[in-house]
């Protein structure tokens, strides 16, 4: 059932195409389902493979040799001929183009995402004395200190029912932009690192998973702000604690 059924909607909610009911339909399910979970993993590893491999073909340069043959047999056509077919093309693909714009700012907003989770949890994970700047004695303070830095309002996730306490959080540093680490500690003493920063170009991307040597990353995006949490733990652990987070930060947020 689950194979002939959910199949497509993994894939469509990994492309961050379901909406409304249909994603939060989906959300409860791979909450609820270790295959559900373990298939979205696997489809998710998938692209996450395919950009890793892909994505520098697009930066670069098309061949001269190519170029060239393209021009010598290029038709010469006069103005009104060219423009009369420049008209059409443009009625073609105007409906295009708003999507691929839309669709490449999802994707140069989420690819840096888990580089910088996984490089705050590398640095700040290990710390024993000074992992956070402000502890969660004093969360309250962390959550506006952090709002009122970034420019958006959100809500520390509680993840305490999965296992997992606040330790603190810190300010970071994006560039010339601020962002914000949230640090948890596992009853193993086990470290998960919650990056978050103001998502300035207001897509969206679905939940996503990246793995880097024994580190993964689970991440997505939303119109206001992006989010990755970073760990060591499995996968099929990750999402849960993802999934989590993100009813966490969406409760008073």
């Amino acid at each position: 059932m689950f194979e002939t059924v959910e199949n497509w909607a993994l894939h469509a909610f990994a492309d961050g195409e379901l909406e409304g009911q249909e994603h939060r339909s989906m959300e409860k399910l791979l909450t609820e389902n270790d295959e559900a979970r373990k298939a979205l993993a696997d489809i998710n590893y998938q692209k996450s493979e395919l950009r890793r491999a892909y994505n520098g073909v697009l930066d670069e340069p098309i061949p001269a040799a190519l170029l060239a043959a393209a021009n010598e047999h290029a038709p010469r056509l006069v103005f009104p001929y060219w423009a009369a077919a420049c008209a059409v093309l443009l009625m073609m693909i105007g409906g295009g183009i708003g999507w691929y714009v839309t669709e490449q700012s999802n994707i140069l907003v989420a690819e840096t995402l888990p580089e910088r989770a996984l490089n705050s949890f590398v640095v700040y994970g290990p710390e024993v004395s000074h992992p956070v700047e402000v502890s969660a004695a004093d969360a309250e303070h962390l959550d506006s200190w952090l709002a009122k830095r970034m420019g958006v309002k959100f809500a520390i996730p509680d993840l305490t029912a999965n296992g997992y306490t606040l330790i603190g959080g810190r300010l970071l540093a994006e560039g010339a932009k601020p962002a914000g680490l949230l640090m948890y500690e596992g009853v193993n003493k086990q470290r998960l690192a919650i990056y978050i920063a103001a998502n300035d170009k207001h897509t969206n991307n679905a939940m996503m998973i990246e793995h880097r040597g024994g580190l993964v990353t689970c991440y997505w995006v939303e119109p206001d702000m992006v989010y990755a949490l970073a760990g060591e733990q499995p996968a099929s652990e990750m999402l849960k604690l993802a999934n989590a987070a993100h009813e966490g930060f969406d409760k008073d947020g």
